[in-house]
């Protein structure tokens, strides 16, 4: 046999190189298997057949081969919200993660630390941007699969328990704001006047 046409990523392997044809007609089997990933599409492999007694006498074969993935699948991830003070693992569960699939936040590819065909893990280090993220599993034929997570900051909210109120003239008043710690928040909150009437004074504790 002679091979005219055959893609870098594929082997071929011949169960039998020749068959006698004295004893009568037989089949050279033949097996094809992968060296590597491939893309998905359409190849060709082209081998010439040859009779040893006479060249002449040539048969060329035509495989055509379709190389498909399975669309990825994602049905959970744990967490699906964190606090970016914190280093986490993020496990996405679902199906048909295979050799060759790529994980990704945002437009961030991850590092795989581990994978099976139902489960893929990664680890995030502290520190990320907080916001709604799209976690992407794209297999190796380039479809994707997304589910979104939460990555939450330190922060605080106000709560103004009188937002209005009546002054007399050379009177005076109070206002009182609540403050809380959300998302384990420590630091300093600072406020400030942007506008008050120009003929009122205005003292108020700016840093809480």
């Amino acid at each position: 046999y002679t091979l005219n046409e055959i893609p870098e990523w594929l082997c071929i392997h011949f169960n039998q190189p020749y068959w006698p044809l004295d004893t009568g007609s037989g089949e050279i089997g033949f097996t094809l298997a992968p060296v590597s990933l491939p893309s998905a599409g359409n190849y060709t492999v082209r081998f010439t057949l040859a009779n040893m007694g006479n060249r002449q006498l040539v048969r060329e074969v035509v495989v055509n081969l379709t190389i498909t993935y399975p669309q990825p699948e994602i049905t959970s991830v744990e967490p699906a919200e964190w606090n970016n003070l914190d280093s986490i693992t993020l496990t996405a569960q679902g199906d048909n993660f295979l050799d060759g699939t790529k994980l990704y936040l945002d437009e961030t590819e991850q590092v795989i630390s581990s994978m099976n065909r139902t489960s893929i893990r990664t680890e995030i280090a502290a520190g990320l941007s907080a916001g709604i993220k799209n976690l992407v599993v794209e297999g190796p034929g380039g479809q994707q699969a997304t589910i979104t997570v939460t990555v939450l900051e330190p922060t605080y909210t106000v709560q103004g328990y009188k937002t209005a109120t009546v002054i007399p003239q050379g009177g005076s008043d109070s206002i009182i704001f609540g403050i809380r710690s959300e998302n384990r928040f420590t630091g300093t909150a600072y406020f400030e006047v942007e506008t008050s009437p120009p003929d009122w004074q205005v003292n108020m504790d700016t840093q809480i």
